[in-house]
């Protein structure tokens, strides 16, 4: 039981980090988006590579959003068969959904790993800043690694709520 209030300390600490790093990013997007317009039709001088910026920004945005969604419990759920089920079997259903999404996500995590250490040798950079790509990549992977915890505390918690209720 220790293993999961320490692992579900950790994902509260972790969500919280990469919730507020992607309302700053959003806030940052936001403000070079809105300044370069500005500059744009007053001075006819856009920002440059603000276009590259905007896209590793949202690169950071997704997967930041996804893991917020993930520990809230809000992604979209289409239940019209299985909210006719008994909340065993609904909850059963849950188990066996996160279990495909764990696997998903570790096999996600798993190749953006490899896609960093790809990218670094090749030495991608962005077209007008020159900005490394894999920088941003590392961080999707750090945000995919937050979701399998999470997912793993879902599934641990739903073990352990069977074993309990077993045991009674």
């Amino acid at each position: 039981m220790s293993l999961i209030n320490f692992l579900n300390k950790l994902n509260r600490y972790l969500v919280l980090i990469l919730k507020h790093l992607g309302i700053w990013t959003l806030t940052a997007m936001m403000l070079l988006t809105a300044i370069g317009v500005c500059l744009r039709y007053v001075f006819n001088s856009p920002i440059t590579g603000s276009f590259e910026l905007v896209e590793m920004m949202m690169a950071l945005i997704v997967p930041f959003s996804i893991v917020f969604c993930a520990s809230e419990n809000g992604h979209v759920q289409v239940d019209i068969i299985v909210e006719h089920f008994s909340p065993g079997v609904r909850a059963f259903f849950v188990f066996i959904g996160n279990i495909l999404s764990l696997i998903l996500f570790v096999l996600i995590t798993w190749q953006t790993i490899i896609y960093i250490a790809g990218e670094y040798k090749s030495g991608v950079t962005s077209a007008v800043l020159y900005i490394p790509v894999y920088p941003f990549i590392g961080v999707m992977a750090v945000a995919f690694v937050v979701l399998c915890f999470l997912i793993l505390a879902e599934i641990l918690t739903y073990i352990i709520r069977v074993i309990f209720k077993w045991n009674q």
